[in-house]
């Protein structure tokens, strides 16, 4: 099947001092991309956490695969709807990768 190619990244939102610690290699993450039929289709990213696949013409839904995240890694974002176009390239926004906070202490004095 002839079809376009679909290119993006993802990024990790990791606070030094206040994110927990975790793995933030950007090559170990599965990006799913759903046809309409249910298919989906596996893409692995790179180590600057970008991907880029060939798939045929259709509509399809992009998201992240929870079972490829470290742990105190998540996700809150919604799919992304895209429609591969024959020989053209289909750019999708950054997936975002956030770390789970640490639970900070506050101290009040002089109340």
């Amino acid at each position: 099947q002839r079809g376009g190619v679909v290119k993006g990244s993802i990024s990790i939102e990791y606070t030094p001092g206040l994110s927990l610690e975790t793995d933030l290699n950007l090559d170990i993450y599965r990006v799913l991309a759903r046809d309409e039929n249910g298919k989906i289709t596996e893409i692995r990213t790179d180590r600057e956490g970008r991907f880029e696949v060939g798939l045929p013409v259709g509509t399809f839904s992009f998201y992240l695969d929870s079972r490829s995240f470290p742990v105190n890694v998540y996700t809150d974002q919604e799919a992304q709807i895209g429609t591969v176009k024959m020989g053209a390239d289909l750019i999708i926004n950054p997936l975002v990768l956030k770390v789970k906070s640490k639970k900070v202490n506050v101290k009040r004095f002089g109340q």
